[in-house]
């Protein structure tokens, strides 16, 4: 492949015209739609009459049908086709090419129709995964927080022992160990979000995607932590809250 000016190829070969035009959709689904927009363009720039009408045994001048047959008007100098209408109609008929290009919007329609259930199908998955491995993790952080005050709960029995026997109430103590349950859920939490948004700003600068953190994952975050330490710190502290003031202060 030799690549030059297109200006200094036409002088070496002695045109003005460029033989073939590259042209990409920004949108997919697109491509007839702009293909159909390129015919009156081209037409009005190469100088030709009213726009032909095609007789019903020919194509529309889409899928590189070269020599339709045309009524009124200038016939095209010019072939517009897509891939799409290349691919579909190779090895075709005049007639049945023909049928296919009339409908070929529909066949766009219908195309991102079935892309967009795709990828809708794609993200309900990847939002299912992401959500079964945020629950395992949660179960793992919950039970970790549930050993760690089980075994506070088993060092500090004395401790127990003494506030239920200056007048502590058995409920003084169930919300002590609740809101420390809570506190390592709200630890593991801010941790969490924290992590959160140094992973969005590294991906932000480093891959160029637009990663953010929205204020309402945050809250959820939060809420979900606080929810895991009290779900999890519950049995502990009910545990502290229901020993025997006695037994607690015989303890050793």
């Amino acid at each position: 492949m030799a690549v030059i000016p297109y200006t200094k190829l036409q002088k070496m070969l002695g045109i003005n015209y460029l033989s073939n035009i590259m042209i990409s959709a920004e949108e997919a689904g697109k491509a007839s739609d702009v293909a159909k927009d390129i015919v009156p363009v081209l037409r009005s720039r190469h100088k030709l009459e009213s726009a032909p009408k095609p007789s019903t045994s020919a194509g529309l001048g889409l899928g590189g049908l070269q020599g339709a047959t045309m009524s009124g008007g200038t016939p095209d100098d010019f072939t517009v086709k897509t891939q799409a209408s290349e691919a579909l109609t190779k090895g075709l008929n005049t007639s049945v090419a023909a049928f296919i290009l009339a409908n070929m919007p529909q066949m766009d329609q219908v195309n991102m129709q079935e892309m967009s259930g795709t990828l809708n199908r794609a993200g309900q998955t990847m939002t299912a995964l992401l959500a079964a491995i945020a629950t395992i993790s949660l179960i793992v952080g919950g039970i970790g927080i549930m050993n760690i005050m089980l075994v506070s709960v088993t060092e500090r029995t004395r401790e127990i022992g003494i506030r239920r026997a200056v007048g502590a109430r058995s409920y003084d103590v169930l919300m002590q160990f609740l809101v420390e349950a809570v506190t390592l859920g709200l630890a593991g939490g801010v941790l969490g979000i924290i992590l959160g948004f140094l992973a969005s700003f590294t991906i932000t600068h480093t891959l160029q995607w637009d990663a953010t953190v929205s204020p309402t994952a945050v809250a959820l975050a939060f809420g979900i932590a606080a929810a895991t330490g009290v779900f999890f710190g519950f049995y502990p502290a009910r545990r502290a809250s229901k020993l025997n003031p006695i037994d607690a202060l015989r303890f050793e």
